[in-house]
């Protein structure tokens, strides 16, 4: 994990991959990315945009992103990084599997 906070308390989830499944990791530059008229592109935008290019690659997804995110600003100069992380499973299903199994 990264910033993590003195004193706050962290929880752990598994979940259940399944193939062809993904997983979105971002920094909240992300949805905190505003456009000229102090509009932030808001995680709805961003579970849009998800939902019209889920099919598509991790690779093709964080560029497309990264391309929706510049061309909501415009230009405009953004206060945080964005960082975005995808993550595709292709391989063959283990049944019980999560991906904390080791």
């Amino acid at each position: 994990m990264l910033g993590l906070m003195e004193g706050m308390e962290y929880g752990a989830r598994t979940c259940r991959i399944e193939p062809g499944e993904g997983i979105l990791l971002y920094t909240d530059g992300v949805i905190e990315a505003i456009d000229k008229n102090n509009n932030f592109f808001d995680e709805e935008r961003l579970e849009q945009l998800l939902s019209e290019h889920a099919s598509q690659s991790a690779e093709q997804l964080t560029l497309g992103l990264h391309a929706a995110v510049h061309d909501f600003s415009k230009g405009i100069p953004q206060a945080d990084d964005i960082t975005v992380l995808a993550l595709r499973y292709r391989g063959q299903d283990t049944p019980g599997r999560t991906l904390d199994d080791k």
